[in-house]
């Protein structure tokens, strides 16, 4: 632990990766505790008053939206959104395709073919008409944009397990537990898993800022999370009609999916660099 924290601290990158996320984290954990307002009350009579630094008043450091509710505190809640979002999609994207990914390069012959065909499939389908068909079955919501996130997600783990799985099954150590008479799933879980899981864990550091991404368009388009939740791609589609004289509205919470992602990808790069041999002299 204290060679890793050595590491980050070394790396600017990192670091600052590193601070953004803590801040994020520690937001939507103590978000009752750090927030000024209910993040849902409406107070019309309040409505579209600036920033604290642009003449505003101090109640409302990040001033209001159209409804009159709070926009720092707005800010706080969505954060537990994106989290929320871009984890659980992120572990279940990640479960599902690393498994199937490992069956598909592993055994080979039918099975390969079929997981890959499906994988070749979904690819050939763009997003935004899979989110919109999947929405249109299940409604929008917290679950469903995370079903869809793992639905869209999974194949970018299968065809990088897979890809692994045929370098790594053709080593002699894998030929030698064969021929000492291993079980498959002894070789999977033994041998297999321990060479392979760390392209899948660079790929989820990165993965997570464009699930986060990817939530806040759907949410945009009106096919994520539905009002009066608080979601950081809904307040900027709820203040792009008073760009142009509350321009605070929708600017704040871009600027928070902007410094958030940049932050997850800033540790991603650096998680990525570390890891990756090929990387590592250059």
């Amino acid at each position: 632990m204290n060679e890793l924290l050595r590491k980050i601290l070394k790396n600017k990158k990192a670091l600052i990766g590193s601070i953004i996320i803590m801040v994020v984290f520690l937001a939507a954990i103590f978000a009752p505790f750090i927030s000024p307002h209910d993040p849902s009350r409406q107070d019309i009579t309040n409505r579209l008053k600036p920033p604290y630094f642009l003449g505003g008043e101090s109640t409302h450091f990040l001033g209001t939206d159209s409804l009159g509710q709070d926009i720092l505190s707005r800010i706080i809640y969505g954060s537990r959104i994106s989290l929320i979002v871009g984890i659980a999609s992120v572990l279940g994207a990640g479960l599902i395709g690393f498994m199937l990914g490992v069956i598909a390069g592993y055994f080979g012959g039918r099975v390969d073919t079929l997981i890959m065909r499906i994988v070749d499939l979904q690819m050939a389908i763009p997003f935004l008409v899979l989110a919109i068909a999947v929405m249109a079955i299940l409604q929008p919501g917290l679950q469903n944009i995370i079903v869809v996130l793992i639905i869209s997600g999974w194949v970018r783990y299968a065809r990088i397990t897979r890809a692994q799985t045929l370098v790594v099954k053709k080593n002699e150590f894998i030929i030698a537990a064969v021929a000492l008479g291993s079980t498959r799933l002894r070789i999977i879980f033994s041998d297999l898993f321990p060479n392979i899981i760390i392209p899948v864990i660079v790929l989820s550091t990165l993965e997570v800022g464009q699930m986060i991404l990817t939530e806040a368009a759907l949410s945009f388009l009106g096919l994520g999370i539905q009002p009066p939740t608080p979601s950081w791609g809904g307040m900027v589609a709820d203040g792009r009609d008073y760009l142009r004289f509350a321009w605070w509205v929708p600017t704040l919470p871009g600027l928070a999916i902007l410094i958030t992602v940049f932050g997850i990808n800033f540790f991603g790069d650096w998680v990525r660099d570390s890891f990756d041999p090929r990387l590592k002299n250059l």
